[in-house]
């Protein structure tokens, strides 16, 4: 648990703040009540300026569906996308230990009041009103997806929101932020323990009860107080950066200590919100004053003639002769003809190209054939010669042995 100080800079505005407070903080209201307990009370403080109510319903309804039940149960409405972020941490918390699975979708109270229109809209009273926050939607969004969820892939990540079609059947949270925050007053009670997800701040230029409560009051982050009578001692207790939610436990047996807890926040789920029917809830989204048909798209005029040639056709007929009258040949087609057809070029350029290419190519084919002919051609003379002078041996020979005998033939006459 961190220990810091306000220095004389942060004291001089603090005093400025509350010597101011019935003029800049005529937004922020509360009441204080005190708990008259002498057991020891788990908390679970607000860090926010006005209280607030959320209910995540496991129930899966569609948009409109899900908008009906909120105000039914006495909500203002779904939850909007520009929630404070912290809130959204404690929603993340909530439905974890809820045992919700991750990468589940809930409905939230944005939504596009027609397929062409881009800004996102959300209901205000009677009426509904664009949202001017940022809102930023993760991944494509169709045309038909008109409405707005959010969903945490994992729980160890920040939510994202997603563009969703509105006739799907989804949970929803519902989300209250008019009731005022209000605080808790724990008399002689104080926290013996290390708060976890909070850091304390010790503020010595304050020096009264109400000035305690008034400075915890206005700072967002501020969860608690712990006013010490004998010394006029203040010390606040602010959220840690990425906590939803702190719970921690206050004792009694702390003489002239006053802890004070800001509450007025709530975050529940429920398995059964109630006899709530919605079989009548009208599916279309709400207008907003805005025109269905977009300026830039022109309108089609087309009649169907009486005597049509689906006359008198039973329907396995009609489909036919639309498959019929629709189905195109594809070797009829551009794409088919030019992927089997050479297209002609007659300018010069490509005309030298192409001969240049064709001449390259025969003399790259040409060479070794014409190697290969002649070798052919010597080894074909080679043979000859060899022959030839295989049969002039042999004559030669012959007539050798004739040449022999005629001799021996003379001698033994």
């Amino acid at each position: 648990m961190a220990l810091s100080r306000i220095n004389s800079i942060g004291l001089f505005c603090s005093q400025l703040l509350i010597l101011l407070y019935p003029f800049v903080l005529c937004n922020i209201s509360y009441t204080t009540v005190e708990i008259d307990t002498l057991e020891p009370q788990n908390v679970t403080p607000c860090f926010s300026f006005n209280g607030y109510k959320i209910l995540v319903l496991n129930e899966s309804l569609s948009w409109t569906e899900a908008e009906y039940s909120c105000k039914k149960l006495g909500f203002k409405g779904l939850i909007f996308i520009n929630q404070n972020w912290r809130q959204w941490v404690s929603v993340r918390e909530v439905i974890q230990r809820a045992g919700f699975p991750e990468n589940i979708t809930f409905w939230t109270g944005h939504f596009r009041p027609y397929f062409h229109i881009k800004e996102w809209y959300r209901l205000k009273g009677n009426g509904c009103e664009q949202s001017h926050d940022s809102i930023v939607i993760t991944g494509d969004i169709k045309q038909f997806h008109q409405c707005a969820g959010v969903q945490w892939e994992t729980y160890t990540q920040s939510q994202r929101h997603v563009a969703k079609n509105c006739s799907e059947m989804l949970p929803y949270i519902c989300y209250n932020n008019a009731d005022p925050a209000y605080w808790s007053l724990y008399v002689n009670f104080a926290t013996g323990q290390n708060l976890s997800g909070a850091y304390l701040v010790l503020n010595d230029s304050i020096n009264t009860f109400n000035d305690c409560m008034h400075t915890c009051t206005e700072h967002h982050a501020c969860l608690s107080f712990t006013f010490n009578y004998n010394s006029s001692n203040c010390t606040m207790f602010n959220i840690l950066s990425g906590f939803g939610m702190v719970t921690y436990e206050v004792e009694p047996g702390f003489e002239n200590i006053t802890h004070g807890v800001k509450t007025g926040c709530n975050i529940s789920v429920s398995d059964t919100p109630g006899n709530i029917s919605v079989t009548n809830v009208d599916p279309n989204l709400p207008n907003c004053g805005l025109s269905p048909i977009p300026s830039n798209y022109c309108q089609l005029f087309y009649t169907m003639e009486s005597n049509s040639s689906f006359d008198g056709k039973v329907e396995d007929q009609i489909v036919n002769e639309l498959i019929s009258n629709l189905s195109v040949d594809i070797k009829s087609t551009s794409s088919y003809i030019r992927k089997h057809t050479s297209a002609s070029d007659s300018r010069a350029s490509a005309t030298f190209f192409g001969t240049v290419g064709a001449i390259v190519l025969t003399v790259v084919i040409s060479l070794p054939v014409i190697a290969d002919s002649m070798t052919l051609y010597f080894y074909r003379k080679l043979q000859q010669n060899i022959k030839s002078k295989k049969k002039n041996r042999k004559l030669y020979k012959d007539s050798r042995n004739l040449r022999l005998r005629c001799h021996s033939t003379n001698l033994f006459a």
